[in-house]
């Protein structure tokens, strides 16, 4: 099944230009490929849709997908030489989520026309409402989770637990 790493970036450096020329040849050994990379303050500039909730929307400029055949392939391209020789480039100039999650194995042929990318701090029990709703308002636009995940405890403390359908998802990407 495949596997996602999907993060949110915000630059807090000009040194920060030089990281993303530099990751596809790191994939290229894992089967990883960026299925999405979005620039949000310079799509909203171009008349591209601007779809943001709450303020945090405005904490990231950059959003970025890259699909693997696996998690084990996605951790091992996390975990190799080749990532970890420019990884320091990223986290010294740049502030933000990068989460590696499993993929609910759906496919749409031909690819996806959009994707709606979230990660959501559930703040209360009442969140647990509000996954399964969500499906049934993506269905009459032919939409469908591409990723469902629940982090147990946060990643930093090594943590990371897959949505199985019975609990909360706390990062989602949406395939549209």
């Amino acid at each position: 099944m495949p596997a996602y790493v999907v993060a949110f970036i915000q630059p807090t450096d000009p040194a920060f230009g030089a990281y993303p020329p530099l990751v596809p040849p790191t994939l290229e050994p894992y089967d990883g490929k960026i299925i999405l990379k979005c620039l949000v303050n310079e799509e909203i500039a171009k008349g591209g849709p601007e779809f943001k909730e709450r303020s945090t929307a405005d904490d990231f400029r950059i959003a970025v997908a890259i699909e693997f055949p696996t998690v084990d392939k996605a951790m091992e391209w996390k975990n190799s030489p080749e990532y970890q020789a420019i990884i320091g480039t990223r986290l010294e100039n740049s502030t933000g989520p990068l989460i590696v999650c499993d993929g609910t194995g759906k496919v749409i042929e031909g690819g996806a026309a959009a994707y709606c990318l979230a990660f959501v701090k559930a703040t209360g029990p009442e969140f647990a409402k509000y996954p399964p709703q969500v499906q049934a308002t993506l269905d009459p636009f032919g939409g469908h989770f591409l990723v469902r995940s629940m982090l147990a405890k946060p990643a930093g403390e090594g943590g990371r637990k897959s949505w199985k359908g019975n609990g909360s998802p706390l990062n989602s990407t949406v395939k549209i």
